[in-house]
């Protein structure tokens, strides 16, 4: 009958089956254990390296989505910002806004508080043109005075807050223009300003 550990015959050998088991199958089950526990830890550092070098990728793509966010968010607030000045037109002088940034112009006086009637917001271009306006998002009705370098081409008296989305009008001057102001409702009536008064803008 043989040892299924060593082959080793009992009637021949019997040192050499359990209970006095040969030497190199003790070394060779020392040295199976060992490697089973070698790879194993092998493989527990391998995963926890993995895991590390995911958990410091994680970091680095959040924080160039950040970096990035917070470079869109402040140049987005560069454009957006207004600067302040007055204008003289006639013999009125108004405390203005200045709208000469295409996210500012698009910005205009949407969602913004309500002004006093000294204040209006410029819109200020680079080159005449064919420039319409709408009152998105807006909270108060509003006069608009067209202007082409530094006289005052038309006005537009009182234009209302649109009922909903749908009731949005699109304002355009009748000729073209390179500069906008946008006052409240009734002051162009209450400070008599007309066709041909001229424009001084302060910066």
């Amino acid at each position: 009958m043989a040892c299924r550990e060593c082959g080793a015959w009992r009637e021949n050998d019997p040192s050499k089956l359990h209970g006095g088991m040969p030497q190199h199958l003790i070394a060779l089950r020392q040295a199976r254990a060992s490697y089973v526990f070698a790879q194993n830890e092998s493989r527990g550092y391998n995963k926890f390296l993995v895991l590390m070098i995911f958990l410091r990728m994680s970091i680095i793509i959040i924080l160039c989505f950040f970096l990035l966010a917070v470079g869109a968010w402040l140049f987005t607030l560069r454009g957006v910002v207004k600067k302040q000045a007055s204008v003289t037109i006639g013999e009125t002088i108004l405390r203005i806004e200045v709208a000469d940034t295409a996210m500012a112009r698009m910005k205009g006086l949407s969602g913004h508080a309500p002004l006093a009637d000294d204040e209006g917001m410029f819109f200020v271009f680079d080159a005449p043109g064919n420039y319409g306006f709408w009152m998105k998002g807006m909270t108060f009705p509003i006069d608009i005075v067209w202007i082409r370098g530094d006289k005052v081409v038309s006005v537009t008296e009182n234009v209302p807050i649109p009922k909903s989305v749908f009731d949005l009008k699109t304002y355009y001057p009748p000729e073209l223009v390179d500069r906008i102001l946008e006052i409240n409702a009734g002051i162009v009536e209450k400070y008599g300003l007309r066709v041909g008064d001229a424009v001084l803008f302060f910066q």
